[in-house]
């Protein structure tokens, strides 16, 4: 955030783990400062709380008896982030919810210097990259010494699934899936297609008329499934772990829609 259009002059910012950046944002409402928060709520999605926006100010000059209207000081925000492409193309980022956020027909959005129609509202999906992306091997190594490598691969090479492979699926019936049932039903469609052995795992939030459980997958009906209620997917895993009691799997598949949206805890009162 910033003033001034010159990112050079932006103000000082600190990246902290999401309890203390809360903890520390209450403490600076309760002081009345007005403060800035970007907070990564999912694998896939932020908040970003800004303040403050100055108001317009009405200024009464005694000496005609008039009042005149002056603009608040303009306020500059630019977000950085780094993705990986897909096919081709760089992912923008999507709007899940738009709170005391106002445009006109006087916003202008722009990508590479062309300016956006005036009647889009939020930016593309994608935006083509200009230079084709190099594909690299990218390496984790956690704190217990064990190392995870993604290497890229060309699909049209990768080797068949063995035999009676066995795989688990866990469905998230958040309420947000709703409009994704096309999206689970074709899912569902690609895994009967494959030689394997599969089992259902249908989460629930505690608002859900159903508990979470454990199903064969020719019992499922993608078009008979309740969606109710909002997960994060820490809640997805844990109730997968205590379904699954011994069973054993070769893979894992998560459906879901990484909307975890106000799902952290709130303040208390």
């Amino acid at each position: 955030l910033g003033n001034s259009a010159d990112r050079d002059e932006r103000f000082a910012h600190r990246v902290s783990p999401r309890g203390a950046a809360q903890q520390l944002y209450r403490e600076e409402v309760s002081r009345q400062v007005d403060p800035a928060l970007v907070e990564q709520l999912g694998p896939r999605q932020y908040r970003l709380r800004i303040f403050p926006i100055e108001p317009r100010r009405m200024l009464w000059q005694g000496d005609n008896q008039r009042s005149t209207v002056e603009e608040g000081d303009l306020l500059h925000m630019w977000l950085t982030y780094a993705t990986v492409s897909e096919r081709g193309q760089w992912p923008l980022p999507r709007l899940a919810e738009l709170r005391n956020v106002y445009w006109d027909d006087l916003t202008v959005r722009t990508i590479n210097g062309e300016t956006l129609p005036a009647d889009r509202r939020w930016l593309p999906s994608y935006v083509e990259a200009t230079v084709p992306p190099d594909h690299a091997k990218h390496s984790v190594t956690f704190g217990n010494g064990q190392t995870v490598t993604a290497r890229p691969v060309i699909l049209n090479t990768l080797p068949d699934l063995p035999a009676d492979v066995r795989l688990a699926v866990v469905l998230d019936r958040s309420r947000s899936m709703e409009p994704r049932r096309s999206f689970v039903a074709s899912q569902f469609d690609a895994l009967a297609a494959l030689d394997a052995d599969i089992d259902v795992y249908l989460t629930a939030s505690a608002f859900h008329a159903a508990d979470p459980e454990k199903v064969a997958f020719a019992d499922v009906d993608p078009a008979e499934i309740v969606y109710f209620g909002g997960q994060d997917p820490a809640q997805l895993l844990t109730q997968f772990s205590d379904l699954r009691a011994d069973a054993t799997y070769d893979a894992a598949l998560i459906i879901t829609d990484a909307t975890g949206y106000q799902l952290g805890e709130g303040q208390d009162g």
